[in-house]
């Protein structure tokens, strides 16, 4: 609970900027799936970060 005042500004910051709060089955039934890219998860580097992180690799169908 110490970290609501700054969760509540969060979610309004959002709002002011134009996103919309769904629940994520809601987005899920509105999204057709097969539309959405898939890309390999591979560990990489990334500029700015040390050590290997999980990134997109190559696209796939």
């Amino acid at each position: 609970m110490n970290l609501m005042p700054a969760f509540e500004r969060l979610l309004l910051g959002w709002k002011a900027q134009g996103h919309s709060l769904v629940a994520l089955g809601d987005l899920a039934a509105a999204t057709e799936l097969s539309d959405l890219s898939r890309h390999l998860l591979v560990q990489g580097e990334v500029a700015g970060r040390s050590g290997l992180l999980a990134v997109h690799g190559a696209a796939w169908r």
